[in-house]
């Protein structure tokens, strides 16, 4: 808890360079022993439950809902924060109604999404986002070891792997979900 605020993701590019996201539109940055704890401004109606980064450069992609469940990604970039993607909103593609989960590896934002499916977007380019995988169900987290070696866990339990040609179910079972999950060393861990 930060002022009474539910935190909800941490994401950092190493032990100084630190973000913290949670409810009420909190967004957090430890910057090292020098520069310590500094807030980045969001709007207060949005619950912000994922952030994400490019370890190579600046940019840190969050995203999370209003009250209303309205999704929204943002960008954060030299401490500064914009708006990414919209749900509705015009000119902005359609990653389906709620995002669940982002993940970024180099120039990459995979996104997955209730009732879209499971994207990957060139952020450097303005080119369409690939929809990589259809599906059905509740994602609680994508996560990989690089663009074409992608992991989605949700309810169900499901797992489903993405190789860069193809999504396959590795494991679906009723009345049960996975949470998160982790790579090491070929070794996958989902939790639930």
């Amino acid at each position: 808890y930060y002022n009474r605020v539910e935190l909800n993701k941490i994401w950092g590019k190493n032990s100084n360079d630190l973000y913290i996201v949670g409810d009420e539109g909190t967004i957090l940055h430890y910057g090292g022993k020098t520069e310590g704890w500094t807030r980045i401004g969001c709007d207060k109606a949005f619950l912000l439950n994922n952030v994400t980064g490019n370890s190579n450069t600046d940019e840190v992609f969050v995203s999370g809902y209003t009250t209303k469940k309205s999704s929204s990604i943002f960008k954060i970039n030299n401490q500064k924060l914009s708006l990414y993607w919209q749900e509705g909103k015009q000119n902005f593609p359609k990653y389906g109604k709620f995002i669940e989960s982002i993940w970024c590896y180099n120039d990459y934002l995979f996104i997955s999404s209730r009732g879209g499916g499971i994207f990957r977007k060139n952020f450097r380019l303005d080119t369409p986002a690939q929809n990589l995988l259809v599906k059905h169900g509740i994602t609680n987290k994508v996560f990989g070891l690089d663009q074409n070696d992608i992991f989605i866990v949700g309810q169900g339990p499901m797992i489903w792997h993405f190789n860069g040609a193809k999504g396959q179910r590795l494991y679906h079972r009723l009345n049960q979900g996975l949470y998160s999950c982790d790579i090491k060393n070929n070794l996958f861990v989902g939790v639930g």
